[in-house]
């Protein structure tokens, strides 16, 4: 068994099943997380599939067969996950037997556990003569107190290991979805190559899902080959829309075995807890002896507790065919059987699992491995990753689809942060554009409705903004967050790291602090805004943004306008600072006005940088073709045909 973790560049897609082209509007093609097991397991048997030679076009060799299976048939392995991690420490979905009540809470309402459903008295129901539905306990909540199952909430291992202790965890113990990820609405639209115009009915929106700080997905696979090369270091795609995912050695097992209070219960009780933490593909009935060993005694269930049940569907990449719909039950669900012996449940498989269909693909996973797991992981490196630097030469106009107040056309922008983002599928059809459109080049690299493409293309993230100044011009600004953001980009992506995240401390008096190349406590004023120098930014962090300017003359000028404000600060201008320009249609007789909007754009001299892998050397190489010291630039956006959108492109990682 080896432990993997899944961490994403940017965002990430999972189809809930609905088709793109469904009859109604497409405003909100919404998605599932976490993902289904099957869609990761996907992923890393392609993943796999490519480390041992697969192109990725087509069928991958018969001989891999034998490790990887064939479609459905997963051969020799055995998968067990995902589940979410948060700095590399499993997170539980609240099993569907844990209560609680809303209770309003620093920071808005709050869900906190209150107790444990247990099974009730038999009764006699049109599902059968001797029915144990789930109870509350008596005096478990005050009177008139109604309580809900942690739908959105998720237990740590430390709460969790309480549930099946018997106890209701402490609310420190309960994480809530919304610390783990936001949604993020993106819009996509497909240009005719010839008239660069959209093609008819290919506009269209879809929810992704932006993870939080330290929020990765982990798995665990058996029945690999030792001889086998994984694809570590490397970024594979995971999911729709071209997402992908960095791979990496994760750090243990997933699951709780039975403590000793757990088992010394059972054996007083003969009834054993089991909650499912990935979804589970039932079989009509649940049977007896479920997952435990063969003298494990007459196993069967007395009472459940369970949700509404969730579609699980996927695509075929052969047959470029969507696979037919199940239903499955969701992760949570909890289960109580009787008569297990309780020596047999500590011998229990490393992964119990109920009598379920495809248990081999991550789906009826309930509990495993030791309490305890160390975390030990070394940094891994992306390898043929190139970092696209983007110079504004013009402005630059990334629409995000919907208008937010008086502004008409708002830049597209980060769910969680608010920066101006150019959003992964934006930028990868630049490149498309780039590299020809229909040609071989581009088909390549980017792929085509048969096979996926070379290139891997993540977001276009924000860096540096112009902000105009009183005391010289203008200013590049930046902040704490962003320059951290930078510095763990440049580390996935194998680049040298000369320089720390800075710090900035409270001035006298109340001050905005920030750091610039000028006299101490000299006063700096950006727009209105009045700010107090600390000292001059670091040597190595103004290096390395400089790296990301192609013209030698503008990226010497850095050290100079270069500003480091507080997160806060810069998150103000990056929200209110950016320019908004009416235009307007005219009538060609009367010269009257027929439509006047307000469109909202990234200011020229705006620095951006983007990750860019690639499958192979040969891609890598081919993307930095693509940008010749003759004609350095790319167009992202929209307004092209107005001039906007040019960006002066420098690539790190291109040597070579």
């Amino acid at each position: 068994m080896i432990s993997l973790e899944l961490t994403p560049l940017d965002t990430l897609f999972f189809g809930d099943g609905v088709p793109f082209f469904a009859d109604g509007a497409q405003e909100d093609v919404s998605g599932v997380f976490p993902p289904h097991p099957p869609t990761v397991v996907g992923a890393l048997r392609a993943a796999l599939a490519r480390a041992q030679g697969w192109s990725g076009a087509g069928r991958w060799p018969a001989a891999l067969d034998r490790v990887l299976g064939d479609g459905a048939d997963l051969s020799g392995l055995t998968f067990t996950g995902p589940l979410l991690l948060r700095a590399g420490e499993p997170l539980y979905p609240a099993p569907r037997h844990l209560v609680g009540i809303l209770k309003d809470a620093s920071g808005g309402v709050h869900w906190l556990p209150k107790a444990l459903l247990r099974p009730g008295s038999p009764i006699a129901c049109d599902l059968g003569p001797a029915v144990r539905f789930p109870e509350v306990p008596a005096r478990a909540l005050e009177s008139g107190v109604r309580a809900r199952p942690g739908d959105d909430q998720w237990l740590t291992r430390a709460g969790f290991v309480a549930v099946l202790d018997g106890q209701v965890p402490g609310a420190s113990e309960v994480v809530e979805s919304s610390e783990l990820w936001v949604e993020e609405r993106r819009v996509g639209l497909a240009l005719e190559p010839s008239t660069r115009a959209a093609k008819p009915g290919m506009l269209y929106s879809s929810r992704h899902v932006r993870l939080g700080r330290g929020v990765s997905i982990g798995v665990e696979v058996a029945g690999v080959p030792d001889e086998w090369s994984w694809p570590f270091g490397q970024i594979i795609p995971l999911g729709g829309e071209s997402r992908v995912a960095e791979l990496a050695r994760g750090s243990g097992p997933l699951g709780v075995a039975p403590s000793a209070r757990a088992l010394a219960a059972i054996e007083a009780s003969g009834r054993v807890l089991m909650v499912a933490l990935t979804p589970v593909d039932v079989e009509a009935r649940l049977g007896a002896n479920p997952g435990f060993p063969a003298d494990a005694g007459d196993v069967e269930v007395v009472t459940a507790a369970g949700g509404r049940p969730q579609r699980i569907g996927g695509w075929s990449t052969l047959s470029r065919q969507p696979r037919p719909l199940a239903s499955v039950m969701a992760g949570g669900e909890r289960a109580v059987l009787s008569g297990a012996r309780t020596e047999a449940v500590g011998r229990a498989p490393a992964a119990g699992r109920v009598p379920a269909r495809r248990r081999a693909d991550g789906l009826g996973f309930w509990s495993c491995g030791p309490r305890d797991m160390a975390r030990g992981r070394g940094e891994e490196v992306v390898k043929n990753t190139v970092i696209l630097g983007l110079l504004a030469e013009t402005s630059i106009h990334p629409g995000s689809g919907r208008a937010t107040g008086v502004v008409d056309l708002p830049v597209a922008r980060e769910a969680a942060t608010d920066y101006p983002v150019i959003v992964g599928s934006s930028l990868k059809g630049a490149l498309r554009s780039r590299a020809g459109d229909e040609s071989a080049a581009a088909k390549q690299l980017c792929g085509e409705p048969e096979r996926a493409g070379e290139l891997l293309v993540a977001d276009g993230r924000l860096v540096l903004l112009p902000v105009r100044s009183l005391t010289g011009a203008f200013r590049w600004v930046t902040c704490p967050h962003l320059i951290e953001r930078y510095r763990r980009d440049r580390i996935r992506a194998g680049y040298s790291v000369d320089f720390e995240v800075p710090v900035l401390t409270a001035v006298e008096g109340g001050a905005r602090p920030v750091l610039a190349r000028a006299r101490t406590k000299e006063r700096l004023f950006l727009e209105e805004r009045e700010f107090e120098v600390q000292e001059a930014p670091d040597e190595g962090l103004v290096a390395a943004l400089a790296e990301l300017i192609l013209h030698e003359v503008t990226s010497k000028r850095l050290a100079e306008r270069l500003v480091v404000l507080h997160d806060d600060d810069f998150a103000w201008f990056a929200r209110y600072g950016l320019p908004i320009q009416a235009r307007n249609v005219l009538n060609d007789d009367t010269k009257q006005s027929k439509n006047l909007w307000y469109e909202e754009t990234l200011p020229p001299e705006t620095i951006l940088y983007a990750l860019v892998g690639a499958r192979s050397e040969a891609a890598r190489k081919e993307l930095c073709g693509l940008f010749p010291a003759t004609a350095p630039y790319l167009q992202v956006g929209g307004n092209e045909t107005v001039g906007q959108g040019w960006c002066a492109v420098r690539i790190l990682g291109g040597e070579g």
